[in-house]
């Protein structure tokens, strides 16, 4: 890596720049999709944060850009020149992006990873595409204390609504340190074809207030698959409501139980 590394104590993230937290309750959900169309709406750098993934860097298309990824960057420490490290990473859609490759994935430790995303921080904006399997580790808690928002998606069923009901208990559990500070909550429905609930009943459910609907993007596969990435104008316009600042609430079993009950009578069953 040719960033001057120097050992020091892990730097806050400067709160002047948004962090920003996305989330998908279960996969293909399009949170990476939704990730990188937040960044560009933002300007932000997009971080990609999956160990088990061939790398955002594949589904943006970007995959034989010059530029730094995970890989180069592992075992950095201390204080760190977060603008040499952006203007250092591949561009989609004019944002730097920092992703795993297909061979490793991201691949960090911790203070590493967490070097590199307040270095990042401390320069702009910053989008993480978090996977759900790593909400709860030692990263993922770190990432939701310092975080200022939380964009959870969910699809309208009721695995994603108990899936999301779970990880929203979870994070509104009391941070273990007593000067963390707790994302604002938002949430976002992915609209799917054949929906057993609704996006009202899946905010309902979970208790949040909704931001934002998105559509399927049926072309995407294909844009993938030919090395385009998502459409950046479109759906960037569409995702730039997800900004928008609405105040939520997590819900209980109560409410969740109440979307069971409807989803089962649709089903012409009786709930237990």
């Amino acid at each position: 890596m040719s960033t001057s590394v120097e050992k020091s104590r892990i730097k806050a993230p400067g709160r002047a720049a948004h962090l920003i937290l996305v989330v998908g309750v279960r996969g293909g959900l399009g949170a990476s999709s939704l990730a990188a169309h937040l960044a560009a709406a933002h300007g932000a750098v997009l971080v990609d944060l999956d160990p088990a993934g061939p790398g955002v860097e594949v589904l943006l298309g970007i995959e034989s850009a010059p530029g730094l990824r995970w890989s180069d960057v592992h075992g950095a420490r201390g204080s760190i020149d977060g603008e040499s490290v952006a203007e250092a990473l591949p561009r989609w859609s004019g944002i730097a992006v920092l992703s795993g490759d297909r061979l490793t994935g991201f691949d960090s430790d911790l203070e590493s990873t967490m070097a590199v995303i307040s270095a990042l921080h401390d320069v702009g904006h910053v989008v993480l595409d978090l996977p759900r399997q790593l909400f709860d580790s030692p990263l993922g808690v770190l990432l939701r204390a310092q975080a200022g928002e939380l964009v959870i998606v969910v699809g309208q069923d009721l695995v994603s609504v108990a899936g999301g009901w779970g990880m929203l208990q979870r994070a509104a559990t009391p941070p273990a340190e007593p000067d963390a500070g707790a994302p604002t909550l938002r949430l976002v429905v992915r609209r799917q074809a054949g929906a057993a609930l609704s996006a009202t009943e899946v905010s309902a459910g979970l208790g949040l207030d909704l931001v934002a609907v998105l559509a399927e993007h049926r072309g995407l596969r294909a844009q993938v698959e030919f090395g385009r990435g998502p459409s950046p104008g479109p759906l960037r316009r569409r995702h730039r409501a997800v900004r928008a600042a609405l105040a939520g609430r997590p819900g209980g079993p109560a409410v969740v139980a109440a979307a069971l009950a409807s989803l089962q009578e649709r089903r012409g069953r009786t709930p237990r």
